[in-house]
């Protein structure tokens, strides 16, 4: 904030993003995880089998790639549809793309009940404990806006608008569609 002052702006776009949630399940301080943002970087050092914990974009963007990296992944979702973060046509486009691939499947309706060393444990719909075995998990339930961040940028002598993800985390489009909104209205 200080830096962003001493710059006496007439606006500031603050455009500083979020961060990953990570939930508290049982036995995750103890595991070998990477957030979904992170699986990128090295998948190589990601077990075979893959538990990818997220059906968001993020989640299942993250299980199409490592599947086309060789990977077995299973997605485990707690609401009964992947995606519902994804506009319909992106929906329907990477639903088709994952579907391509054998060894990539979804788990929808089932909420994240612990890691072992034998896997991810999760109750399905009806209440049954399963368990899906991997060698490595991939966290994607979700992004937290930065506010408090962002909030913290505000002065009385400038005005500040956020936009992206500090705003409310979402995907590229409404990023870019609230940056030219604040972008024209100054």
């Amino acid at each position: 904030p200080e830096s962003v002052a001493a710059l006496t702006p007439d606006a500031v776009l603050a455009a500083i993003g979020s961060t990953p949630i990570v939930p508290p399940i049982p036995g995750l301080a103890d595991a070998d995880y990477r957030l979904g943002i992170d699986a990128y970087a090295a998948p190589e050092k990601l077990g075979q089998e893959v538990v990818v914990i997220g059906g968001g974009q993020v989640g299942c963007e993250t299980a199409l790639h490592l599947v086309e990296q060789g990977h077995d992944v299973t997605v485990l979702e707690m609401q009964e549809k992947i995606l519902v973060d994804a506009s319909a046509s992106y929906r329907n486009r990477l639903t088709r793309n994952m579907g391509y691939h054998d060894n990539l499947k979804t788990v929808t309706g089932g909420r994240c009940t612990g890691i072992t060393s034998a896997g991810v444990t999760y109750q399905d719909a009806e209440g049954n404990e399963q368990l899906l075995p991997c060698g490595s998990v991939v966290m994607a339930a979700g992004m937290r806006p930065r506010q408090a961040d962002a909030l913290a940028l505000y002065d009385p002598t400038y005005r500040v608008y956020t936009v992206g993800d500090c705003d409310k985390a979402a995907n590229v489009q409404k990023a870019v569609r609230a940056a030219f909104a604040a972008a024209i209205s100054i």
